[in-house]
């Protein structure tokens, strides 16, 4: 049975955010709460910790459900939360 259009998820409205720093308490937290504040529904999420090294690495890929919310202003509202945490990021589509 085809899919129904109104619930594909455009490719464009699904993206890839990675990112890694150093490990501190609240990173998931902040990282899911910025999603879910810009439309964000998460599909998939990998985090490890390498403990010798103190860092920590996340990968999360989201779907954009609010058409208002573009990639740009995405990478603008996450600057902030990576400045907060010292994260290195990248935020592409999917």
């Amino acid at each position: 049975m085809p899919a129904d259009v109104d619930t594909v998820t455009p490719p464009e409205r699904e993206l890839v955010l990675t990112l890694s720093c150093l490990e501190q308490p609240g990173i998931v937290h902040a990282v899911s709460g910025f999603l879910l504040e810009h439309s964000g529904n998460i599909c998939e999420s990998h985090q490890f910790d390498d403990r010798g090294n103190d860092h920590f690495f996340m990968r999360v890929q989201f779907r954009v459900e609010d058409p208002v919310v573009d990639l740009e202003s995405l990478r603008a509202g996450f600057a902030r939360v990576a400045q907060r945490f010292g994260i290195v990021w990248d935020l592409n589509v999917a």
